[in-house]
């Protein structure tokens, strides 16, 4: 089912919710459509998601910066925030 505009934009501003992740290796399932790096951010073997590539040690992203995606499990090391899809 297609979402609505009003849904694509309550999800563009975190309206759905997210979760705070802070230290080493953070192991998350869920269904998350976004994360935002509050400091540089390594993404970790094992992340799921549709992103080729993002769960490796060289995955980094930079403090202050959103990738976008659709992930169900994420290891990363570092503070984000994690966005509900």
């Amino acid at each position: 089912m297609s979402k609505t505009v009003r849904q694509l934009t309550m999800e563009q501003n975190g309206v759905p919710g997210g979760l705070y992740v802070t230290g080493d290796t953070t192991d998350v399932t869920g269904n998350w459509f976004a994360i935002q790096a509050l400091e540089a951010t390594t993404m970790n073997d094992g992340t799921t998601s549709n992103l080729e590539n993002i769960g490796s040690s060289s995955g980094v992203i930079p403090a202050g910066s959103t990738i976008f995606g659709d992930f169900t499990v994420i290891k990363c090391s570092g503070k984000a925030i994690l966005y509900n899809a």
